[in-house]
């Protein structure tokens, strides 16, 4: 269950990386939250700081979902 009290799933059970065109719900699955917002953040960046510390992080998500793939593969 979520705070909200509705039960919600972790990623959906047949496209968890969102690789069919799915329509994204990250309000739902907090996995859709990487595609609709935080893996579209590093481009958004101005400063040479900025972009260097967001190319890392994304790396770091990328790794992440990655691995989640793998587990739940």
């Amino acid at each position: 269950m979520s705070s909200r009290g509705q039960t919600s799933r972790f990623y959906d059970p047949k496209d968890p990386m969102a690789t069919t065109g799915r329509p994204i719900d990250d309000k739902a699955q907090p996995v859709d939250h990487f595609f609709a917002k935080l893996l579209k953040l590093s481009a958004t960046m101005h400063t040479k700081t900025a972009k260097a510390e967001a190319a890392k992080r994304h790396e770091r998500m990328r790794c992440f979902l990655a691995d989640l793939a793998s587990e739940i593969d």
